[in-house]
């Protein structure tokens, strides 16, 4: 190859030429040379330029179509896939053992005993008592409800009598019986002595 060549390496490994370098911000297209002769003209802003001077085009040119004056570069991009898979690295054994020992345990322990006295009182309430405290001990009343039978007099109504005094006639005929005496004077006759009668 011509020193004055600029030689450009696709992703491939396989190597073609420029004509001439690209100018910086060129916005124009640039000549590719490839080994068969072929010649193709593409974007200058596709070429990586290295440190040697060297150019790296990140396409085949395998797969470069050229049809009349048109060159067709495909564009590929790279895409992450990740996926992940469970792998065995190996196994654990896990066994358990109790081992048993004895200690000597002395802590002082405290109990209680309850004493229940049964007191009898037998006087009436007039309403519940509660739980009391004297001292140590603990009194705890116990009612009962009995019957208590007590007779009261009642005085359940009051009748009030009025005496009114009404005059009132009611006519009546009534036979009243009356005795009249009448005297009749006879002549005397001569067995009968002549007696005198007075009116």
């Amino acid at each position: 190859m011509n020193a004055s060549l600029l030689t450009v390496t696709d992703v491939d490994g396989r190597e073609a030429t420029l004509g001439s370098a690209p100018a910086a911000g060129s916005a124009g297209r640039v000549t590719l040379r490839l080994d068969s002769g072929e010649r193709m003209e593409i974007d200058p802003s596709l070429l990586e330029r290295h440190d040697d001077g060297t150019y790296y085009f990140p396409v085949a040119f395998s797969s470069l179509t050229v049809t009349g004056e048109t060159v067709r570069i495909p564009i590929l991009e790279e895409r992450l896939n990740v996926s992940k898979r469970v792998r065995e690295t190996g196994r654990v054994r896990i066994k358990k053992l109790v081992e048993t020992h004895e200690e000597m345990v002395d802590e002082p322990l405290l109990r209680e005993d309850v004493e229940i006295q049964r007191v009898p009182v037998g006087r009436y309430v007039d309403e519940p008592l509660g739980v009391r405290r004297e001292g140590d001990t603990t009194i705890i009343p116990v009612l009962e409800e009995v019957l208590v039978v007590e007779k009261r007099l009642l005085l359940k109504e009051e009748l009030h009598v009025t005496k009114r005094r009404t005059e009132v006639r009611e006519p009546q005929r009534i036979a009243l019986r009356k005795e009249h005496v009448e005297v009749e004077r006879l002549a005397p006759t001569d067995d009968t002595p002549e007696s005198r009668i007075e009116p």
